[in-house]
């Protein structure tokens, strides 16, 4: 089982720089009822905020980390992590006729609504 220290320490060795923006991979402690710790691995970045107009630290979705996860898990959850951060942030920026299509933000009863629309080929 693995502590907080090698949690930790397999976290620091962890390096992330893409296209001169470094993540930050940030680990959160909760604890159970219990006493049971639970680890919730989170990216970070600072990213610019369309709504804000400035650059502000933004962090990505949490991802459980269980006692019992091997270092090789460990890394494996912080490259999916990573991922998924900049998926997120891509979709935000990537944009069809000037809107965000893929917008992770769109609303989902809008995208039920227009589920029906659907395009194929001849």
């Amino acid at each position: 089982m693995l502590t907080h220290e090698d949690i930790m320490d397999t976290l620091r060795d962890i390096k992330i720089s893409i296209f001169g923006q470094e993540l930050l991979v940030c680990l959160d402690i909760k604890t159970l009822l219990d006493g049971t710790p639970v680890y919730l691995l989170q990216i970070k970045s600072e990213v610019f905020d369309h709504a804000e107009g400035k650059k502000v630290l933004h962090g990505g979705g949490k991802y459980y980390i269980s006692q019992y996860s091997t270092k090789g898990e460990i890394v494996q959850k912080v490259f999916m992590a990573c991922r998924q951060f900049i998926n997120h942030e891509l979709r935000e920026v990537f944009t069809y006729k000037e809107r965000a299509i893929f917008n992770p933000h769109l609303s989902l009863d809008e995208l039920y609504d227009r589920a029906w629309n659907i395009e194929v080929r001849d």
